[in-house]
């Protein structure tokens, strides 16, 4: 399965979580996931964060400031942030915490990791939080979702907006770099529609499963046979793939907490054939 397919089939599994079970439709899929790309890769970036828009979390508190000054970074506060550089037209570069998502550990109600996390949390701060952009997304073209973005203040841009056409480069800029991601997507997906399956590539042992994504380790367990009828590889971490996932473990002698950290997606590896 491509990247394409892999990252829009994680924004379709949390679009679908947040909003009892409504399907996208493949516009939107595209216009988020063209948003994701140019700001993190889909997650990707940053060490593969999870992080799908640069969305910042939290300001440094003074005690970390000083700490940045004097030891060069602080620990996060938990598993769901990191820290790095942005910069402001108007304030200049600065560090602040963003928002991240590993891939063995689940955030929030809906219990997603990874990709599947990213996406949740792109959704609620794209749409969720900017009526004017959910209410457009099935129709909305890159231009005018820039612009909308803009004047929401999910992004600043490079210009000075309170010089004369700063505001014009600054939306200029942000759709030019959308119209690229939008077309790689759209390029990408053109055999695929929400909701449907893409055609998935010979097995070929374990480096076919995207072990940080859930729905990477479901095919890597159904390729196992561990429990019948196979798990649904929907990206989704519910009980049935938490409940395979610590069969896994125990019969490998693991820790059996059902999350697939460094040693479980080790030994999930050396067992696949």
């Amino acid at each position: 399965m491509s990247r394409f397919h892999d990252k829009a089939t994680a924004l379709v599994n949390a679009w679908r979580r947040r909003r009892n079970g409504e399907l996208p439709s493949k516009h939107a899929v595209i216009m988020c996931c063209a948003v994701a790309e140019h700001e993190t890769n889909c997650g990707d970036a940053w060490n593969r964060s999870g992080n799908w828009g640069a969305i910042q979390r939290r300001r440094m508190t003074a005690t970390e400031q000083a700490t940045v000054r004097a030891l060069g970074t602080p620990p996060p506060s938990d598993a769901f942030e990191q820290l790095h550089g942005d910069s402001s037209p108007i304030n200049g570069r600065y560090q602040t915490w963003f928002w991240a998502f590993p891939a063995d550990v689940t955030y929030g109600p809906a219990e997603l990791a990874g990709d599947e996390a990213g996406a949740w949390k792109l959704i609620e701060v794209l749409l969720d939080k900017r009526p004017v952009i959910a209410a457009a997304i099935n129709t909305i073209d890159v231009p005018t979702l820039a612009l909308d973005m803009y004047h929401t203040h999910y992004y600043e841009g490079i210009h000075d907006p309170r010089q004369p056409g700063g505001i014009d480069r600054n939306v200029a800029d942000y759709a030019h770099a959308l119209t690229f991601t939008a077309g790689r997507f759209t390029t990408g997906l053109s055999d695929w529609e929400p909701g449907g399956v893409a055609p998935a590539p010979p097995h070929s042992g374990g480096a076919s499963f995207d072990l940080s994504s859930v729905r990477g380790i479901q095919g890597a367990l159904n390729a196992l046979h561990l429990v019948d009828p196979p798990l649904k590889e929907d990206g989704v971490l519910g009980p049935k793939t938490r409940e395979a996932i610590m069969r896994f473990q125990g019969e490998r002698g693991l820790k059996v907490d059902g999350v697939v950290g460094p040693k479980t997606r080790e030994k999930l590896l050396a067992a696949l054939p």
